[in-house]
C-alpha cells in the first residue's frame, strides 16, 4: 500500500517514529499452541482484526517483557521494547523443542505513531474500536487504548524512509506522555524481571487470561488474583525540573521507613525544564503519603485524580 504522504502533509498530520519498539515475528504450524503455553493472554481469541496486550513471564511471575500481539498473514507479530528484542527471542527459542515454530527479529519492520485521530479517518483505513486491526497490503493499522485516540502503523522501514521528511520525531515525547496518561507501561532492559504482572496493572488492561491453561509464572499471577495478595500497583506521577529519571529508578517514602520502595516504569524524555510525567509502581501503603522522593531527593507527586481505568485496590484505600 502506498501511503498518501503528500495528502498527509496538506493536512499537517502528526506522525512520529516509534523507534523504542522492535518487532518480532512468530510463525509455523504450531505457533498458536506454542504461544498459548508461553504468554499471559488467550492466543485463541486473537484474529486478523483484533489484537491484545500480553506479557512473557519468568517462572517466578516476573515480567520479562510486555507487548502488543497481533496477527498478519497467518503469522503472529509482537511489538515490544527494542532493547529487549535479542534477549527475548533468545529465551523464547529455548522452549521450541518439537514445535514447528519459527521466531525471527523483523529488523526491516518499523512502528510509527499517528497522534491525529480525527484527520486520520480522512486518509487512512482507520480502525474505530480499541485493539481493532486493519491490514492493507504491507501496512497494519491498530487503534490503541486511551484518550486522545491514537493509531500505530506497522510496515516496512523502506516504505517510511521514502517520506522521512514528513515525520516529526519531536513528537515522541508527546507520544510517551500520552502512553503515561493512558497508564500503558513498557517494560525495558532496566526493569525486566523485576515486577509481577499486577504491579504494572497488566491484569487490568486485557493482557492476561485467568481461564486459559498454564504458562510460566501463571501460579503466582493466579494466586495474587484469587487470594487478594496484590500489594503494589502502578500510578501516574510528576517530578519537577529538567532531569528525567530512568526506568528502574527507585521511589522512597520518608514517612514509611523500611525496605519497601517504588519503581519508575516509564518517563518522558523532554529536555525542557518542565515537570516530567512518570508511571511508577508503588506499594499500596505509599498511597496518600506526601513525602515521596527519588533517590536523589527529587519530590514525586502522585496524580490520583484521573485514571483511565479503575484500580480495585485503590478504590478500597
Amino acid at each position: 500500500m502506498e501511503l498518501p504522504f503528500n495528502q498527509m502533509n496538506t493536512y499537517k498530520m502528526k506522525l512520529t517514529h516509534l523507534n523504542h519498539f522492535g518487532i518480532v515475528k512468530i510463525s509455523g504450524a504450531d505457533a498458536e499452541s506454542f504461544l498459548q503455553r508461553q504468554f499471559t493472554n488467550d492466543i485463541s481469541e486473537l484474529t486478523t482484526e483484533r489484537c491484545s496486550y500480553s506479557a512473557y513471564l519468568n517462572p517466578k511471575g516476573r515480567i520479562i517483557a510486555n507487548f502488543m500481539i497481533f496477527i498478519r498473514s497467518d503469522s503472529f507479530y509482537l511489538a515490544l521494547s527494542e532493547d529487549l528484542i535479542e534477549s527475548f527471542v533468545r529465551r523464547l527459542r529455548m522452549f521450541v523443542i518439537r514445535d514447528k515454530v519459527d521466531i525471527s527479529i523483523e529488523s526491516d519492520m518499523q512502528m510509527i505513531g499517528l497522534l491525529d485521530d480525527e484527520l486520520s479517518a480522512m486518509i487512512f483505513p482507520t480502525p474505530v474500536k480499541t485493539f481493532q486491526v486493519l491490514t492493507e497490503d504491507d501496512l497494519t493499522f491498530i487503534r490503541i487504548p486511551g484518550e486522545p485516540k491514537r493509531v500505530v502503523i506497522i510496515g516496512n522501514k523502506q516504505t517510511f524512509e521514502r517520506y522521512s521528511d514528513q515525520f516529526d520525531d519531536g513528537l515522541i515525547d508527546e507520544w510517551k506522555r500520552l502512553d503515561i496518561m493512558s497508564m500503558n507501561p513498557l517494560v525495558n532492559s532496566l526493569t525486566t524481571e523485576q515486577l509481577v504482572l499486577q504491579a504494572v496493572n497488566l491484569d487490568l488492561t486485557g493482557a492476561v487470561s485467568f481461564t486459559k491453561g498454564c504458562y510460566p509464572g501463571q501460579e503466582i499471577v493466579a494466586r495474587l488474583h484469587y487470594k487478594g495478595g496484590v500489594n503494589r500497583r502502578m500510578f501516574q506521577a510528576l517530578v519537577a525540573g529538567a532531569a528525567s529519571p530512568e526506568p528502574g529508578t527507585l521511589v522512597y517514602c520518608d514517612d514509611l521507613p523500611g525496605n519497601q520502595t517504588g519503581t519508575v516504569i516509564t518517563s518522558t524524555d523532554s529536555k525542557e525544564d518542565t515537570d516530567k510525567h512518570l508511571l511508577i509502581s508503588l506499594p499500596l501503603k505509599f498511597l496518600r503519603q506526601n513525602n515521596l522522593r527519588l533517590d536523589d531527593g527529587t519530590k514525586v507527586e502522585l496524580l490520583l485524580g484521573s485514571m483511565p481505568y479503575a484500580i480495585p485496590e485503590f478504590e478500597t484505600q
